[in-house]
């Protein structure tokens, strides 16, 4: 590409030369065209034969820009006249990048800026390094106390991370409203997970109030742990979650966050069989989880609180877990037709269609009302259509219907129909589902 590059370029300047234009107009012209290894040419011939602080500078950040540090830096050597601040900032970059010494690319910069606080490109450059060294608590200290920062969105917001990773979440939330008073549109992509930082606040401070008082209550340290990771304060929300699954291992609640935030997905699935691919429960189906949680710790084998969690579980898209709650419950209660429908609900979402179909059978020994065997039959019956096995589906559907008709699978078979290109069909089952839908 640079070679490319320079060979239109030395074409321009035969063509540009035998029409009389000088340097300084090629190089404009590079630059209405952004051709940067055109202008890096241009001003190292002008800078040949005059100096030029502008240019000089210009081409040491162009090096820089294409990452050409070597360059960067013998162009810095050539200008004799390079501020301190500027020399300070590129000698840096070059440690911090070509030399890969963080370390005293950070300690060359704090020093000029001990002697220079009010250069703000230090401080941006300065802060910038303690960001992707992850030393929240020295870019705190750096924003704090450098001139022109309150009224800079980037430091700003970049201070308002640190303080989120330093769980100054007030003081974070200070941050941002300021920079987005500042810059309202530089800030709009980052306000969703402020607010949820806003409203989570609260919650937080309940839980903690809580623990104050008993150190020992697993219910607040699960509360605390989900309203930490849903703000992605993932160090606090990993220690909570531990622990309230040390205290409580039983608990399905704590388990979920615990292996959410320990653990690699396919370890979390393996050991835990929790999905990580899945959402975080909502914060009433969280409450009614622990309220689940909290019988079982009491009765193991309360069928009830099992069914109620599986349900809740299921909610959650938690399917390894709803069917384990399921299969409990019917080991307590074989003829439990909610336990049965949990079970065959978790099985087709878990794809695992044949498995479902052979749980609807057992549950038919047992008697079930139509109502249930219709919900059996509905759920097998998209199992089937999303695996685009449209007769198979059809005879389920069917099935469902001659349990216990219902305009939802009158709509549902609609779809069916039409997929097998039966449209006459179709339209009748649609004319029964509205028909339905009417009747009081």
């Amino acid at each position: 590409m640079r070679h490319f590059a320079t060979t239109f370029l030395a074409a321009m300047m035969i063509f540009s030369a035998a029409h009389g234009s000088t340097l300084r107009e090629q190089l404009a012209l590079a630059e209405t065209d952004e051709d940067t290894h055109a202008r890096i040419e241009l001003m190292r011939r002008i800078l040949a034969k005059e100096p030029d602080d502008a240019l000089s500078k210009q081409l040491v950040n162009l090096w820089l820009s294409v990452s050409d540090y070597n360059r960067a830096e013998a162009a810095l050597k050539d200008w004799k006249n390079a501020p301190a601040g500027f020399q300070a900032s590129v000698t840096a970059e070059v440690l911090y990048h070509r030399d890969e010494k963080p370390d005293a690319a950070i300690a060359l910069l704090a020093g000029y800026h001990a002697k220079d606080e009010a250069d703000l490109e230090i401080t941006r450059q300065l802060a910038r390094y303690y960001g992707a060294t992850r030393e929240p608590q020295k870019l705190v200290a750096l924003l704090a106390g450098a001139p022109g920062v309150s009224g800079d969105t980037p430091l700003l917001l970049a201070r308002a991370k640190a303080k989120r990773s330093l769980a100054d979440f007030a003081g974070a939330l200070s941050d941002f409203a300021l920079a987005q008073k500042a810059d309202p549109k530089a800030t709009e992509s980052f306000q969703p997970s402020y607010e949820r930082l806003q409203a989570a606040l609260p919650k937080i401070q309940i839980a903690t109030d809580r623990l104050t008082k008993n150190p020992q209550d697993y219910e607040a340290l699960v509360a605390r742990a989900y309203w930490y990771l849903a703000i992605e304060a993932l160090d606090l929300g990993r220690v909570d979650a531990a622990a309230a699954y040390k205290l409580a291992p039983q608990s399905v609640a704590a388990t979920i966050f615990y292996a959410r935030s320990a653990f690699a997905p396919a370890k979390a699935l393996e050991e835990f069989s929790v999905d990580l691919g899945k959402s975080d429960p909502l914060p009433e189906n969280l409450a009614k989880l622990v309220k689940s949680d909290s019988l079982l710790a009491v009765n193991p084998r309360n069928a009830a609180a099992l069914m109620a969690r599986s349900f809740e579980l299921g909610e959650a898209s938690q399917y390894r877990l709803a069917l384990k709650d399921a299969d409990a419950a019917l080991e307590i209660s074989p003829a439990n037709a909610d336990a049965h429908l949990g079970k065959i609900f978790s099985l087709v979402n878990l794809g695992r269609a044949d498995e479902a179909a052979a749980a609807v059978l057992v549950m038919e020994k047992t008697k079930p009302s139509a109502a249930a065997r219709a919900r059996a039959y509905g759920y097998l019956a998209n199992a089937e259509f999303s695996a685009s096995r449209f007769p198979a589906a059809l005879a389920y559907a069917t099935k469902a219907l001659k349990a216990q008709p219902s305009a939802v699978l009158y709509k549902a078979r609609a779809a069916i129909l039409q997929r097998l290109d039966r449209a006459e069909e179709a339209n009748e089952d649609l004319a029964k589902a509205k028909k339905m839908g009417k009747t009081p």
